[in-house]
């Protein structure tokens, strides 16, 4: 049974939340049911940035915080399925609920850890090629962007996300979407040259420079 001691705190935490919400995540609020809040994942990780972007909600008990979140969900298809929340540390997380310690911050930040360690796993196990992660961000974001819940709490990103799309369709998704590892061996790659560029260069400045001296000593032992 909710109080207005326990209505007042979940309305102050989900201030906090979309004001200052996790690392990568969005958070808003259901306009007409209030115990539905919904979250977008996005982010600059390895994972994240080429794995697609997800929406899901969380659905919160009358009598929250003193019992856990009913139920935790991510809408955005990820292929293959990565979440199974009865077999994850977030749904420890929910099974050792503490009102005075936990929240769905900390709720929100668990799950993006779970994500990105289960897909890292994964990766090692059978890694993607850069056209099977690009082809799944692309999904994510088609996927959200048709979603009406999603156009109605996250409109600012539905132009986003189409305007995303028809970039990457055009560049070719190969060249667009390289896995984030081989963009940062790349950019290693091009410092490295241009390293090496800089350093022959001062090596010819020097050599000429020491040749010029050797010549100017034998022009003046001549005279």
């Amino acid at each position: 049974m909710a109080t207005p001691d326990l209505e007042n705190r979940m309305e102050e935490e989900i201030f906090r939340l979309t004001e200052c919400p996790p690392p990568n995540f969005i958070v808003r609020r259901l306009r007409n049911y209030k115990r539905e809040w919904h979250f977008l994942l996005v982010g600059d990780s390895s994972f994240l940035s080429t794995s697609g972007n997800f929406h899901g909600n969380i659905l919160l008990p009358p009598d929250y915080p003193n019992s856990p979140p009913q139920a935790i969900n991510v809408y955005t298809p990820m292929d293959p399925p990565i979440v199974d929340m009865e077999d994850s540390s977030v749904y420890s997380f929910l099974q050792t609920w503490d009102p005075n310690t936990c929240s769905v911050y900390v709720l929100l930040v668990k799950l993006a850890e779970w994500i990105s360690v289960n897909a890292t796993q994964r990766e090692a196990y059978k890694p993607a090629d850069a056209r099977t992660k690009a082809t799944q961000y692309l999904k994510t974001l088609h996927y959200n962007s048709e979603n009406p819940v999603f156009r109605e709490l996250f409109p600012e990103y539905v132009d986003v996300y189409k305007a995303e799309i028809e970039k990457r369709k055009r560049l070719g998704i190969e060249q667009y979407c390289l896995p984030f590892e081989q963009k940062r061996k790349r950019d290693y790659s091009l410092y490295s040259l241009v390293i090496v560029l800089i350093l022959t260069l001062f090596l010819i400045i020097m050599a000429l420079c020491s040749m010029l001296q050797t010549l100017f000593c034998l022009i003046g032992s001549l005279f």
